[in-house]
């Protein structure tokens, strides 16, 4: 799925060889478009989810996104994300905070999907979405595969001429493969929203 990956490591700063890394947040510039939310180290279950939400209740757009799990709970990722706002001062928002363990969030807007795919490949569940770019969108997804007991090991994300096209490989809450059961409620749950 991430065969070139788009995140950076600081080179002053370099993980250590072994053991959990502390969680970092920055953000770089990526020309004079969308600026790139870069995210490493240790990130508790579900926070693609509560920084997805913390993005769309700041009316941020998520302009695409790659992450991949590098070992339970290890993480790298770069988001490019955009203000909707143009007054919003991104470099004020706390991004390690947006990703931590949070109090319930209000209701996801519904995602609408014009299409779904669902593949068994190794261990993980993929999923290719394509829909209409929607504020909130990456949020509500999130929480439909939630739902199911299902969790991002790796994700792609990308929003080209107003649409999203989105790839994710899904596991179980244990990190195991989704059973076929899961597998099925999450295809009944998908078609729902292609309707």
């Amino acid at each position: 799925m991430l065969d070139t990956p788009l995140w950076k490591t600081r080179s002053s700063n370099p993980p250590p060889a072994a053991g959990p890394r502390q969680p970092t947040a920055w953000l770089s510039a990526a020309g004079s478009g969308p600026r790139q939310l870069h995210l490493e180290g240790q990130l508790a279950l579900g926070w693609m989810g509560r920084l997805a939400a913390g993005l769309a209740a700041r009316r941020v757009s998520v302009v695409s996104a790659r992450a991949r799990q590098s070992a339970p709970r290890q993480w790298e990722a770069v988001f490019e994300i955009e203000p909707l706002d143009p007054g919003l001062d991104l470099d004020g928002l706390d991004y390690l905070g947006l990703v931590a363990l949070a109090p319930a969030r209000p209701p996801a807007a519904v995602p609408r999907l014009r299409a779904y795919r669902l593949t068994l490949e190794g261990d993980a569940l993929r999923v290719e979405l394509q829909a209409p770019d929607q504020l909130g969108f990456l949020d509500g997804i999130l929480r439909a595969f939630a739902r199911c007991g299902l969790f991002p090991c790796e994700m792609s994300v990308e929003t080209r001429g107003g649409e999203a096209l989105d790839a994710f490989a899904l596991r179980g809450i244990g990190g195991g493969t989704p059973p076929r059961a899961i597998r099925d409620a999450l295809e009944a749950r998908l078609a729902r929203l292609a309707r």
